[in-house]
C-alpha cells in the first residue's frame, strides 16, 4: 500500500436540470401564449399599412378566420415546439469536465482538451473561462452557460488554481 493520495475522478459541470426545465416550460408557455394571441396579433398588424410582410399576415388572419380548427392546431403544436426548443438550447450549452490532468470543454459536438502541462493560468473572467499558456497567451476564452461557482469548485477540487476577475 502506498501513501500517495488517490486522484479524484473527473467532475462534469453542466447546465442545472432546474434551469433546463424552467427554460423548456417557459418556452412552452410562450408557445401557448403565441398560439392564443396570434389571430389577434395577425389581424392587428395586417391593419397597419406601414407594417412589413402584409401579405403573409393577411393570409394568416384569413386562414384563422375561415378555418377555426387551425387555432387548436397552433395551441397544440407551438407549446411542443417551445418545449423541444428549450431542451435543445440546454443541450447545446458548453459544459466543462475537470480532472486532475486536464480540462475539457464540451459543446457543439466538439471536445477541446487542455492538459495541465499546457495551462499555466486559469481565469474566471465575467462569464468566461480563460485558459492561458506559459507566454500568458489565451489558449481558449469560452463563454460558459454553466454556473461559474460550480466550475470554480470543480477546478479547486482537482487542485487547479482559478483566479476570479
Amino acid at each position: 500500500m502506498t501513501d500517495q493520495p488517490t486522484p479524484h475522478p473527473g467532475t462534469h459541470v453542466t447546465v442545472p436540470q432546474r434551469d433546463t426545465v424552467v427554460l423548456a416550460v417557459g418556452l412552452g408557455l410562450l408557445g401557448v401564449l403565441l398560439a392564443l394571441l396570434l389571430p389577434w396579433l395577425a389581424g392587428l398588424a395586417a391593419s397597419w399599412p406601414w407594417f412589413p410582410v402584409q401579405g403573409p399576415l393577411r393570409l394568416v388572419d384569413q386562414l384563422l378566420d375561415t378555418h377555426g380548427w387551425l387555432r387548436w392546431v397552433l395551441i397544440g403544436v407551438l407549446p411542443v415546439v417551445g418545449l423541444v426548443g428549450g431542451f435543445f438550447v440546454s443541450a447545446m450549452a458548453t459544459t466543462v469536465q475537470v480532472t486532475d490532468a486536464e480540462i475539457v470543454l464540451i459543446g457543439d459536438d466538439t471536445k477541446r482538451r487542455f492538459a495541465r502541462s499546457q495551462v499555466t493560468r486559469v481565469l474566471l473572467e465575467g462569464k468566461e473561462l480563460v485558459l492561458r499558456d506559459r507566454e500568458d497567451a489565451d489558449l481558449v476564452r469560452e463563454k460558459l452557460d454553466v454556473p461559474l461557482d460550480e466550475v470554480q469548485a470543480a477546478l479547486e477540487r482537482h487542485e487547479w488554481t482559478p483566479e476570479r476577475l
